[in-house]
């Protein structure tokens, strides 16, 4: 039987084949390759699968090869050049990307790229009302109206995506001025959302991080091997969605503050759940990590 069907397919193939082939589109967009980066950046802590994190790599390496011309962000590339100055959602979606890449690999130059590419986001994006974005720069072409889609469609709110990735960057590298914006054009969508929720997901999920206490997790190690992966990989494999974890080390202090003073002890990979700046006491098993992020610390904000 198997055989016979095998020689079904063929002649299905052979005669198909003798008709014209339909258009195939092989184009390189940035935005929907940033979603591939977070998710496999994510799951390669989550199910423990290094290579979906050079995967990560990869992608993110080609677009800062490829994509990225005189520090401009471009949203395609055709094979040979990049076409298309980068739309919002280019920028928003590659920078909330880069975080959890950050977390995978503990490579600084992502958080560096991240900072320089909401820079850049800040600037040319801008809406005028020091709150929301336009969907194009000011490298696109003059238009009669500058468009701002704020509901989710297929892919979520360029501005919702944004207002998040500034979220979670200005909590990661210290930048209040970041979730302060963010929060303040979030308090702006209060009737949207109240109204038309479902229209409105990405909105409701920054929204929610705004109100959270982010859990820092500080990981301390001679080196980055999979002793300190591994602490890092406890946090993902729980949902902690408004968790950052960074690598403590001197390089990593300048821009990420919350990593300093988070010594290595006995020689070995340590691990410090923090809020605001105050830890627990460091922990070095994922294990003795994933009972205080159970536990939690303790700490009751609301009274101060």
């Amino acid at each position: 039987m198997d055989e016979r069907i095998e020689q079904i397919r063929q002649q299905l193939y052979d005669a198909r084949s003798e008709r014209n082939k339909p258009g195939t589109d092989t184009k390189i967009i940035t935005a929907w390759n940033a979603m591939t980066i977070r998710a496999l950046a994510e799951a390669s802590l989550a199910f423990d699968r290094p290579v979906y994190a050079e995967a990560a790599v990869q992608c993110a390496t080609f677009i800062r090869t490829n994509l990225v011309r005189d520090g401009i962000l471009y949203r395609t590339w055709d094979g040979t050049n990049p076409t298309i100055p980068g739309f919002l959602e280019d920028y928003a979606h590659l920078i909330d990307a880069l975080i959890p890449l950050y977390e995978a690999t503990f490579d600084l130059q992502w958080v560096e790229w991240a900072v320089e590419l909401t820079e850049a986001m800040l600037s040319d994006f801008d809406a005028g009302d020091g709150l929301s974005f336009f969907d194009t720069s000011r490298h696109h072409d003059a238009l009669v109206v500058r468009p701002k889609d704020m509901q989710d469609g297929a892919t979520p709110s360029g501005n919702a995506v944004a207002l998040h990735a500034l979220i979670r960057l200005g909590h990661l590298t210290g930048t209040d001025a970041w979730v302060d914006r963010a929060t303040a054009a979030l308090g702006g969508m209060k009737q949207y959302l109240d109204q038309q929720p479902m229209a409105f997901g990405r909105f409701l999920a920054a929204g929610c991080s705004t109100l959270a206490t982010v859990r820092e997790v500080a990981i301390a190690a001679p080196e980055i091997n999979p002793e300190s992966h591994a602490l890092a990989a406890t946090v993902y494999k729980r949902f902690e969605p408004d968790a950052l974890i960074a690598y403590a080390d001197d390089a990593s202090i300048a821009r990420i503050p919350w990593v300093a003073d988070r010594p290595i002890r006995n020689g070995q990979p340590t691990a410090y759940l923090c809020e605001r700046f105050v830890c627990l006491p460091p922990v070095q098993t994922p294990a003795d990590l994933t009972a205080q992020l159970e536990m939690g610390t303790g700490m009751i904000w609301a009274s101060f």
